[in-house]
């Protein structure tokens, strides 16, 4: 949901916002997120998360996100109709604080969803610091689940652990 923020506005409910397309008034909740991504058939079904952009200096809106992220996934997983077909992630978040995102690794392993997505990166965020919440974030994650880092174009710098890369559709991938 970075990519709407501006047209966005979260809630405990969901993200509410205005079709880019012509302005209806939409609300997207977990349970909707879910419905919609079992209904096509997902062979991965993503959480609906509250993310902010990496860079954001306001850590109370960061931590809420965290945990509302945390909240959501507890949403998503009562919500899910096929989890014997269709594998849920969750998605880490926590910003740039190393303190957030290893609370947030662990509250999401304890689901026990079929794979883990590190979310909220590519946000602008300088490259050691991205290094180091994939080096932190990685090296919590239980072994033998597939590692999903979202948004990322390249890895700037060899990685230790393990992950899957994914760029977004409008950028062209480096090589």
């Amino acid at each position: 949901m970075v990519s709407l923020l501006e047209l966005a506005t979260v809630t405990e409910d969901g993200v509410r916002f205005l079709s880019p397309h012509d302005g209806t008034p939409m609300l997207l909740t977990p349970e909707a997120s879910i419905s919609l991504q079992n209904s096509i058939g997902s062979d991965i079904l993503m959480q609906l998360d509250d993310v902010i952009v990496t860079t954001s200096q306001d850590h109370e809106r960061m931590r809420e996100a965290m945990y509302r992220s945390i909240r959501w996934l507890d949403r998503c997983i009562a919500a899910h109709k096929n989890p014997e077909t269709q594998n849920l992630f969750c998605i880490i978040q926590g910003g740039l604080d190393l303190d957030m995102r290893r609370e947030c690794c662990e509250e999401m392993a304890k689901r026990g969803t079929p794979g883990i997505a590190i979310g909220g990166l590519s946000g602008g965020e300088e490259k050691d610091s991205y290094c180091q919440v994939v080096d932190t974030c990685t090296g919590l994650l239980p072994e033998g689940k597939p590692r999903y880092v979202m948004g990322v174009v390249c890895i700037p710098t060899p990685s230790p652990h393990p992950i899957t890369l994914h760029h977004r559709p409008s950028t062209p991938p480096h090589h």
